[in-house]
This record gives C-alpha cells, sequence and structure tokens, in this order.
C-alpha cells in the first residue's frame, strides 16, 4: 500500500486557496499469478533432478568395475560350493575307498587329496575376493556419497 500527500500552499492564480489532496495507491494482482516465483521453484526442481541424475551416473561409473567383480566372485563362490567341491570331495572319497581295498596305489590317494586342497584354496581365495568387492562396494556407499560439493553445480 501506498499513500501520497499534496500540499499547495501558494495561490498559483487557479482558485486561490491552499488546497491537498492524498493519494492512496493498492496493488491488486489481477495478472500476477505468482508466476516469478513458480518459475524459479520449476528451475530449482530441474536443477536438483539434474544433480540428482549427475551423482547417480558418477555412483554408477564409481561402482561398476567393482560390481562387475564382485558379481564375477559371487558366480564363482556359487560354482565351487554347488558343482566343483562336491565333485571334488566325492572323488577324494572314492579315491581313499579305492585306495583302502587296494585296488589303487598311494600316489592316487595323494593326488586326490592335492586336489581337493588346491581345490578349497581356490574357493576360500573367490570367497575372499568375494568379500572384499562387498566391503568397497560398502565404502563407495558410504564414502563421499552425499558431500555438498558433489550435490552443488559448477
Amino acid at each position: 500500500v501506498n499513500f501520497q500527500g499534496l500540499v499547495n500552499w501558494q495561490d498559483n492564480g487557479i482558485g486561490g486557496d491552499p488546497d491537498g489532496g492524498v493519494a492512496v495507491t493498492v496493488p491488486i494482482p489481477i495478472f500476477n499469478k505468482n508466476q516469478g516465483a513458480i518459475r524459479r521453484a520449476q528451475q530449482e526442481l530441474t536443477a536438483a533432478h539434474r544433480a540428482f541424475d549427475q551423482l547417480t551416473f558418477d555412483l554408477q561409473n564409481r561402482l561398476a568395475p567393482t560390481y562387475e567383480q564382485f558379481s564375477n566372485a559371487r558366480n564363482q563362490v556359487e560354482r565351487y560350493r554347488n558343482q566343483i567341491l562336491p565333485a571334488a570331495e566325492e572323488s577324494l572319497e572314492l579315491t581313499r575307498q579305492t585306495y583302502e581295498a587296494g585296488e589303487s596305489n598311494y600316489i592316487g590317494l595323494l593326488t586326490a587329496q592335492r586336489t581337493f586342497a588346491q581345490t578349497s584354496w581356490n574357493y576360500l581365495e573367490a570367497l575372499r575376493t568375494l568379500r572384499s568387492a562387498e566391503a568397497e562396494i560398502d565404502g563407495y556407499l558410504l564414502r563421499g556419497s552425499l558431500q555438498r560439493s558433489e550435490l552443488q553445480g559448477p
């Protein structure tokens, strides 16, 4: 609301007496529907979406090689657990039984034991790789992912 006042104390030949006036103006937003604030909010929303997309892209780029290693290790651990280790254990047991029955020599038993031990060692290595990749993924998701500088634009 604006107030304006006017006092004419001097006779300028118009009417002779001093006179005055008061003006009050009230802006009525007939055509203004807060369009500026709405546009600003839309631009801020668009900027937030872009920042989110950029953060997602950055996380994917950092995570892709580690996730590939994790996926490969997980498949290898499952293959060892479900196929290779049971087959190696069965082979060792059959070789042990044939040795005890006198149908195979001691070298064959030692070879089966060495094969089983090496297979178990390979399984443990695959399991270590899997756990290491899991820890690295957890670290990527926690370390620096939500820093303020990454959320702000350049």
